[in-house]
């Protein structure tokens, strides 16, 4: 047999994220030449998991045979990829590997944040293979579809059938074993490229295109004649005797394609008279009259058995076959020597077979790993060996308490500690947590890295719908107003870009300490939905306020000390400026150990944020964690109905620069969503 190693896409490491049987046909056909594929599966399972037959091993834990037939030699990992952190999972175990194989509907990977627009300008080797009914776009892109449905819209069942009868599909699920198919041997093309210095690129694999693309010969009948091609039965359109014949006691095939073989037939079936007739003298005159020629010869194959028949013609070259049923056609000596039946393993012990690779590498069998794999069965592994390449991402959020002040370190430095919905619910839980406290006294924020907090994380915005991003505000407005409403006292450290919700939480603390290099912005109105205004108007007064957030305004660090938003500017331990300053101790608001101890907390801090980034333990957070679950605390960690109810009427009044509730046609204007990318997009341009 073929050695395993040496197969010829061994070290192609594969995450498929398909069900039923396109997507897995295609990722079945790379594991038997040797690729690591590494199924994606929901917590429940691929949905062709629950197809009969289902074989019950002895704990009477049943396992579909028909989900192993294409799923062999996988391993399987069970996420909730709706939940961000198993999306992060799910885009490092991307990162980490050569393709993506998916047969989804077209768009539900993107609005997962897991499309190839999302991993292409990440990884430009990737090869990301979309397996869909009809195409990634045009007017039918959108649609779903099965085998039966694509073989009806392709033309298949136009040609399969009797001539009179009803309109009959393929037994074999032709069009998702060929779209299967397509898609193997495109990455395996992909493959050949980047291994030649090229780079990945996106695959569509339309399930309707290749079967179509499949219909070579009938498409081409109709280019050349204008006409449909015909039901025909078993019959050629183009051969004959080229078709099933009924025999005394059954039915058997043959393909007489060229005159020399008819004549074997002739011969055989004691039927000379038939050569010389005119009708009969061409492959194109017997198929154009194969009706009567088959009711001639279906005469002489009444007195013998199928077997007799295939005894005489076999030896005389004329192609031919019985008509088998799967049972016959497993044990035919042929399939025997081709060793196409392999023993299998199912996960709950049950013993079956399959059939393996088909092709032979060498003159030897392809060497295969059967057994398919149980739901989740590799989850833990794949996560460990993710730990090895790429260690744990930071934890969101880090959260100290000591002599009574809880200092909360947003951790997200190489994303500016913008606010994604796993930092906003980590520093909820943080800051209940610090209430829930009879120590603490004071609440203090920082960020790690160059910035305090640059906002509204924009990742994965185009996977989003415009609720989900009215809920991510609606909880970045909660943790603003249990800050706001604290019963302790708060302290914010700003050190450059402080911007949108994080100039907010800036806004929200009672003592707000600034680097001279820091800078405020209020880009809310750029896109239509504003929080912390009561918040921000406090501090600078109302028209201030009004202006800076309708015109997305920059405030630099020693304005926002001139107009209040800024309590005091933090410089350079022992500089002229902090010299000018009076003690952070008179402007605690109270003298002894408390004040003392939170001058001296906020010192340390300010002596991280002008010196070096402080390093970060990259293996603290799991793999996998929830990053949507309920908290506790004083205030409550949701908004009241009323205040959501204001916070979506914010999300769609009117806004002149952006027309958001309607456009000049009258029609209604951009979504949330498209709102903020317009605003995006206009700021990478201006930068």
């Amino acid at each position: 047999m073929a050695d395993a190693v040496a197969l010829p896409l061994a070290g192609i490491r594969v995450v498929e994220f398909c069900h039923v049987a396109a997507g897995p046909f295609c990722g079945m056909l790379l594991a038997d030449y040797g690729a690591e594929v590494t199924k994606v599966e929901p917590l429940d399972g691929d949905a062709m998991r629950q197809w009969p037959p289902i074989s019950h091993g002895a704990k009477d834990t049943g396992f579909s045979e028909n989900f192993a037939s294409i799923n062999r030699g996988k391993r399987s990992i069970a996420l909730d990829l709706k939940d961000p952190a198993s999306r992060d999972l799910a885009r490092e175990l991307v990162l980490a590997s050569d393709v993506v194989i998916e047969n989804n509907r077209p768009g539900a990977m993107a609005r997962l944040g897991l499309g190839w627009d999302w991993f292409g300008p990440r990884k430009p080797s990737l090869i990301y293979c979309s397996i869909s009914a009809f195409g990634q776009d045009g007017p039918r892109g959108a649609e779903g579809g099965f085998d039966l449905t694509i073989q009806a819209a392709a033309g298949v069942m136009s040609v399969t059938g009797e001539p009179e009868g009803a309109p009959v599909k393929a037994g074999v699920p032709l069009v998702d074993f060929g779209a299967g198919l397509y898609g193997a041997y495109s990455i395996a093309a992909m493959v050949a490229r980047v291994r030649a210095g090229g780079p990945g690129g996106h695959l569509d694999v339309p399930m309707f295109a290749t079967t179509i693309a499949m219909s070579a010969l009938q498409t081409s009948e109709y280019f050349g004649t204008g006409r449909n091609p015909r039901k025909l039965g078993s019959a050629h359109p183009r051969n004959a005797p080229y078709q099933a014949f009924r025999s005394q006691d059954g039915w058997f095939a043959i393909a007489a394609g060229n005159n020399k073989l008819w004549q074997q037939v002739c011969e055989i079936a004691g039927t000379p008279e038939l050569l010389a007739e005119a009708r009969f003298a061409s492959p194109t005159l017997r198929a154009a009259n194969q009706a009567a020629l088959r009711d001639l010869l279906e005469a002489r194959f009444a007195h013998h058995s199928t077997d007799n028949w295939l005894a005489r013609f076999a030896p005389a070259g004329v192609p031919c076959a019985p008509i088998n049923g799967y049972a016959q056609a497993l044990s035919d000596p042929q399939a025997t020597h081709l060793q196409l039946v392999q023993p299998m393993t199912l996960p709950n012990g049950v013993q079956t077979r399959t059939v393996g690779c088909p092709v032979r590498i060498d003159g030897a069998v392809v060497t295969l790993d059967t057994r398919p794999p149980a739901i989740g069965e590799h989850t833990s592994r794949v996560i460990d060996a993710l730990r090895l390449v790429h260690p744990a991402p930071p934890a969101p959020i880090i959260l100290q308490i000591s002599d009574g002040i809880a200092s909360i370190e947003l951790n997200r430095a190489q994303r500016g500690n913008a606010l994604s919905s796993e930092l906003v619910e980590a520093a909820l839980d943080a800051v209940h947590q610090s209430f829930r406290d009879p120590s603490v006294h004071t609440l203090m924020f920082a960020g790690a890295g160059r910035h305090f907090c640059t906002g509204f994380d924009l990742d994965g915005l185009d996977s989003q719908s415009d609720g989900d991003l009215l809920l991510r505000f609606a909880r970045i407005e909660a943790l603003l107003d249990a800050v706001w409403r604290a019963p302790v006292r708060t302290v914010a450290i700003a050190q450059g870009r402080t911007w949108g919700a994080g100039a907010d939480l800036f806004a929200a603390c009672d003592l707000r300490l600034a680097l001279s290099g820091a800078s405020f912005r209020f880009p809310g109105a750029g896109f239509g939905i504003v929080l912390g205004t009561r918040r921000l108007a406090e501090r600078v007064g109302t028209e201030r306020a009004r202006a800076w957030v309708s015109d997305g305004a920059t405030v630099e660090a020693g304005q926002a000390l001139a107009c209040g938003l800024a309590s005091r500017l933090i410089d350079p331990p022992h500089s002229a400026a902090e010299a000018e300053q009076p003690p952070l101790s008179g402007q605690l608001g109270e003298s002894g150990k408390g004040a003392e101890g939170t001058e001296r907390t906020i010192n340390d801090w300010r002596r991280l944020a002008c010196g070096p980034a402080p390093a970060i333990d990259r293996d603290t957070l799991s793999m996998i964690r929830s990053a949507s679950r309920s908290t506790g605390g004083p205030g409550g960690d949701m908004l009241a109905d009323a205040d959501l109810a204001a916070l979506v009427r914010s999300a769609t009044r009117s806004n002149p620069r952006l027309n958001m509730r309607s456009n000049t046609a009258g029609q209604a204007g951009p979504g949330l969503r498209e709102r903020i990318a317009a605003y995006r997009d206009r700021t990478r341009a201006a930068r």
